[in-house]
């Protein structure tokens, strides 16, 4: 979480809904019993003479999520850490690996921060540094809220010793980028709510929080691979068999199907004279 919106004290009642949710100027404005798919409940059928809004039944006070702080309450998240522990099997192989390896670059764990260039064996990561490599600007991501995917690709050879398979990472950034100009309003960042309820004076009331964070998935990609004779073998005597038979089905089709087959005839099968009077054919290949 790096920033939310606070509603507190609600309890369940008649209230006017927010400026440009269900506008009015009478009653005649506000049916009784319908609701609107972006509001917050169904209407009493009294129109608000202050604020010219349609009352409703819902928690009052209503939410108004549209005062998000800015800047984000948690920007000093930029310096938190992520540890990320994966373990990876190759049950056809009988090899486990875990991403917690070393090829002699990286310093201790307790000290090492990932680094693409310096440090890229090292799980740790600082959390701006992920945003930034996702594409992201980290402001925007801790105000608004968004996704990023950790890619995590595993790709083995074990002709060679098992300690050259080792993890490479790379960053994405999900649900699309919130700084582009085409990109809806309504579907940018990511945030969620949450509410804390209790009693006031026998009364059932509650606080609710809108949530903006950074959701960060973890996908891994893993591929083993090692010579074996057996399939190599097979894979070539199955390439053999296939060109004896091309070589049947082109002439079928030369000397049967195409405009030029008696020409292809000509060229492939020469006549002789009869021998001892039978007629020979003898091929020309």
């Amino acid at each position: 979480m790096t920033n939310y919106i606070l509603t507190e004290g609600q309890k369940r009642g008649s209230c006017p809904e927010h400026p440009g949710k269900s506008n009015c100027s009478s009653d005649a404005d506000c049916e009784k019993g319908s609701f609107k798919r972006t509001g917050h409940g169904r209407m009493t059928g009294v129109c608000d003479p202050i604020i010219k809004t349609c009352r409703v039944l819902a928690w009052c006070p209503i939410e108004n999520d549209h005062n998000i702080p800015d800047p984000a309450l948690l920007l000093v998240a930029e310096n938190f850490t992520v540890f990320i522990k994966n373990t990876v099997t190759f049950p056809f192989f009988g090899v486990t690996r875990s991403n917690l390896v070393d090829d002699g670059r990286n310093a201790k764990l307790s000290k090492c921060v990932y680094h693409k260039t310096h440090a890229p064996l090292c799980p740790i990561f600082r959390l701006g540094d992920l945003i930034e490599q996702s594409g992201f600007n980290f402001e925007l991501i801790a105000k608004i809220g968004g996704a990023i995917g950790v890619v995590i690709e595993w790709s083995c050879n074990f002709d060679f010793d098992v300690k050259y398979c080792i993890p490479v990472y790379s960053f994405h950034g999900l649900y699309g980028n919130p700084e582009e100009k085409d990109r809806h309003k309504e579907s940018v960042g990511y945030n969620f709510r949450h509410a804390i309820h209790y009693m006031v004076d026998n009364v059932q009331t509650r606080t609710l929080k809108k949530v903006f964070g950074i959701r960060i998935d973890i996908i891994v990609e893993a591929l083993g691979r090692k010579f074996d004779v057996i399939p190599t073998v097979t894979a070539i005597g199955s390439g053999v068999g296939i060109f004896g038979v091309v070589t049947i089905v082109c002439d079928l089709v030369l000397l049967n199907l195409l405009p030029k087959r008696k020409f292809y005839k000509d060229m492939k099968f020469k006549s002789v004279p009869p021998v001892n009077g039978q007629q020979v054919s003898r091929v020309c290949r």
